[in-house]
């Protein structure tokens, strides 16, 4: 017999007891949502330029004779 959450009851409640919303209250939800995809889309772009960045600099260092990565491989 599968388990039921609290939480899904409930949602099932606001889901039969719910009225529909109206259409400016989805628009400014729709804008806000967008807004937050803009900051977490500059939020990885700024992530992956960071990543780029320390991965060069490793390889500058590892180019100087300074070994920084670990050797993958068995150790005995």
């Amino acid at each position: 017999m599968p388990r039921i959450n609290i939480s899904d009851l409930e949602m099932a409640e606001q889901k039969s007891t719910s009225k529909p919303v109206p259409v400016e209250d989805q628009q400014a939800v729709i804008e806000q949502l967008q807004k937050q995809l803009q900051k977490l889309e500059k939020q990885l772009q700024f992530e992956k330029d960071r990543n780029l960045a320390l991965n060069t600099l490793i390889d500058i260092c590892e180019e100087q004779g300074i070994r920084i990565r670990k050797k993958s491989g068995v150790k005995r």
